[in-house]
């Protein structure tokens, strides 16, 4: 997939549902799931000891925005415009403390920000399907972070996949990734597909030990997921060298 592209795509797939989305996100947001990453986003925004500026990446219609406690600051950016608009009036609204919110569409991929200059990012429901978290893109997320600042998203947990399915993804993944750049793009236009990117708790702990985060913890969860119950990797890091309780981030459950 070229992530220079894989933008384009996604508004494609996501301008027309915006609407749909944000009514979705008002009954998710009633659910386990949601009130567990919301625990989690409270605790990690509320551990600072001052006011905070945060990256929501993916932010879609700003479903997380009222779970952030102690934010002077946040920017959402998402491919779709469409989606931005419905984040103007988000989840929760009322229960939304940050002092400064802004939106921009752009493609995290190819995103540039000044070094230091968020102390959280966190990106959920975003990676997985067409999006991966890259060792490219996790050293940019270090590079934005101020110093003890804090990276937190989560992806599909896929070994719990049954060993056929799994199997039919890795050779269509493979089969994409062999044909030429001309082909895959008629392959996307006619079908939609994007590549599913396999994630395991193994996996993505592998793809930290090569970023430059040397302090990240990586947890399986059980959750209620749109194809059924299944199991999402939920992963934070820290940026420095020092001694951190990645506990007082742990996940909570619901």
């Amino acid at each position: 997939m070229n992530y220079h592209t894989l933008a384009d795509k996604m508004k494609q797939a996501y301008d027309p549902i915006a609407e749909r989305y944000r009514l979705d996100d008002e009954r998710d947001a009633m659910g386990n799931d949601h009130r567990r990453i919301c625990s989690t986003l409270s605790r990690i925004s509320s551990s600072f000891a001052r006011p905070i500026t945060v990256l929501d990446v993916g932010c879609g219609t700003g479903r997380y925005f009222h779970c952030l406690k102690n934010v002077q600051t946040l920017t959402g950016i998402d491919v779709s415009e469409a989606m931005l608009q419905q984040a103007r009036c988000p989840v929760k609204a009322t229960e939304i403390t940050i002092q400064e919110i802004n939106l921009f569409s752009a493609n995290i991929y190819t995103a540039t920000f000044s070094p230091e200059s968020f102390d959280l990012i966190y990106a959920i429901g975003v990676f997985g399907n067409g999006c991966a978290p890259t060792i490219e893109l996790c050293n940019k997320f270090y590079d934005w972070l101020a110093p003890q600042g804090v990276l937190f998203f989560d992806l599909f947990d896929t070994s719990g996949l049954p060993v056929l399915t799994k199997c039919r993804k890795h050779i269509r993944n493979f089969i994409y990734s062999m044909v030429p750049c001309a082909l895959q793009e008629a392959w996307d236009n006619r079908t939609g597909w994007l590549p599913f990117h396999m994630a395991t708790q193994a996996g993505v702990s592998k793809l930290f030990t090569k970023t430059r985060f040397k302090e990240f913890s990586v947890k399986s969860t059980p959750s209620q997921l749109t194809l059924g119950a299944g199991a999402k990797l939920e992963c934070i890091a820290v940026k420095e060298n020092r001694t951190v309780d990645l506990n007082k981030y742990s996940l909570v459950a619901a």
